[in-house]
C-alpha cells in the first residue's frame, strides 16, 4: 500500500492553482482573439467614430435596414498599410454587390465620398480639393490614386 506523505498532499493544491491559472489565461485570451477577429481579411484599424459615420453611410446608400455584414476598408495607395492616418481609403460592404467607395482623410478629418462611377467620384473630388484647399503634391497624389482605383472598378465591371 501506498503512503502519502506531507509533501504530495502540499504539491496537489499548488498543481491545481497552476492548472486554474493556465486555463483561465487561456480563456481570456482566446476571447479577446474572437472580440477583434471580425473579418477574415487583414484591413486598416479604424476608429470607432469613424466606423459608426461608414455604417451610417453604407446603411443610406444601400438602403439597408440595418448593417448586418462587416465593412472592409483598405489604404488605397498602400494595400499593406494597416495603420488608420491622413490617406486616401476604399471602403465596401462585404456584401458581393455592394459598390466600393472613397472615404478620404486630411489632418484629422475624415469625408466620406458618395459617388462610386467616374464622373460622380471625379466631381466629389473636385469639389473636395476645392474645399479643402489641398496642397497641389496632395491634390495630384491623391488624383492619381483616384484615377488607379476607378479604373480597377471600371475593369471588373
Amino acid at each position: 500500500m501506498q503512503t502519502i506523505t506531507k509533501e504530495k498532499l502540499m504539491l496537489q493544491p499548488r498543481l491545481l492553482t497552476l492548472l486554474l491559472l493556465l486555463t483561465t489565461a487561456h480563456c481570456a485570451y482566446s476571447q479577446q482573439k474572437l472580440k477583434t477577429a471580425t473579418s477574415p481579411f487583414k484591413q486598416v484599424d479604424v476608429p470607432d467614430s469613424v466606423l459608426r459615420r461608414i455604417n451610417k453611410a453604407i446603411k443610406r446608400q444601400e438602403k439597408l435596414p440595418q448593417n448586418a455584414f462587416p465593412v472592409y476598408i483598405f489604404d488605397l495607395a498602400n494595400h499593406n498599410n494597416y495603420v488608420f492616418r491622413d490617406g486616401i481609403y476604399s471602403y465596401k460592404l462585404s456584401s458581393p454587390h455592394a459598390e466600393r467607395r472613397i472615404l478620404i482623410v486630411h489632418k484629422g478629418a475624415t469625408t466620406l465620398f458618395e459617388g462610386t462611377h467616374v464622373n460622380d467620384v471625379l466631381r466629389e473630388y473636385l469639389a473636395y480639393i476645392e474645399k479643402k484647399k489641398l496642397p497641389t503634391a496632395t491634390t495630384i497624389r491623391y488624383l492619381n490614386i483616384v484615377g488607379k482605383h476607378l479604373q480597377r472598378e471600371y475593369d471588373a465591371n
